[in-house]
């Protein structure tokens, strides 16, 4: 039979047998190259997008800086100067391959006129990229900051401190700052303030969609929801802005008017 290995082959096959741990090595190398993945070959998630859009009213009425008079549950006529809330790690439920689950999820939505920025400043939605298309039926979001960013100090975005609603290291961030003012008994213009924050003060909401919506490649799907201001000051707890006009600072009284706004966002037109 005719040697078809030449000197060369003969010397490196006679190496490889006088070592076999390098034939090992080398048959595993091949082996983990051959099992990497390829990650141009994964298919790529097929998504859409999806638009909260946040409407601040006062039960039917929209929110005018400045300009508009409403009145609550207690009877005070107020109107109102200043509105920002942080809207967080927003989740969407019911889609067959999982939730969607947003990341970095930090948002501010605010309404104010600041000079420094402008003028008049009415940031009321959160665009959500790269949402698997499927269908859903839930959306889940807190108000305010978690506890772990709360306290960890990350100051870009939304939790940058230029935006006036981080208090300190210690205490954290202001989740809900609203600020105005009311007509007292003898009919004078008298301050409101209600800054509320600390950790005992952060709440999930859920809200079920009347129905399904199914999102499909490279839609933008918008879904309003209504944020109302009187549900503040009013349920559970009702407050006279002339016996309580508003606190700066967490604990017990910020945690009782987190319960409130705990119920002040719907999907349905108050």
């Amino acid at each position: 039979m005719k040697n078809l290995l030449t000197t060369n082959d003969t010397a490196t096959l006679g190496k490889l047998i006088r070592y076999p741990a390098v034939v090992v090595i080398v048959a595993s190398l091949i082996w983990v190259s051959a099992c990497q993945p390829d990650e141009s070959r994964k298919p790529q998630p097929v998504t859409g997008s999806i638009t909260l859009n946040f409407i601040n009213v006062a039960d039917e009425a929209e929110i005018e800086l400045d300009k508009t008079i409403f009145k609550n549950a207690a009877g005070n006529q107020y109107e109102v100067s200043l509105l920002q809330y942080y809207i967080s790690n927003i989740s969407l439920k019911g889609c067959e391959c999982g939730p969607f689950e947003e990341e970095e999820s930090y948002h501010l939505i605010r309404m104010l006129d600041d000079p420094n920025l402008g003028g008049f400043v009415n940031e009321h939605k959160i665009v959500m990229d790269s949402v698997q298309i499927g269908k859903y039926n839930e959306i889940e979001f807190s108000v305010g900051v978690d506890e772990i960013r709360n306290s960890s100090g990350d100051m870009v975005g939304a939790l940058d401190p230029i935006n006036d609603m981080f208090w300190g290291w210690q205490t954290g961030y202001i989740f809900v700052k609203i600020e105005g003012k009311y007509l007292d008994s003898s009919l004078n213009k008298q301050a409101f303030t209600y800054h509320i924050g600390g950790d005992g003060a952060y709440r999930t909401i859920n809200l079920k969609l009347p129905e399904n919506i199914t999102l499909e490649e490279n839609q933008n799907i918008t879904i309003d929801i209504y944020a109302n201001l009187n549900e503040i000051f009013t349920n559970p707890t009702t407050y006279n802005f002339n016996e309580f006009s508003g606190t700066m600072a967490p604990g017990d009284k910020a945690n009782e008017v987190a319960n409130n706004y705990a119920n002040m966002f719907s999907l349905e037109k108050p």
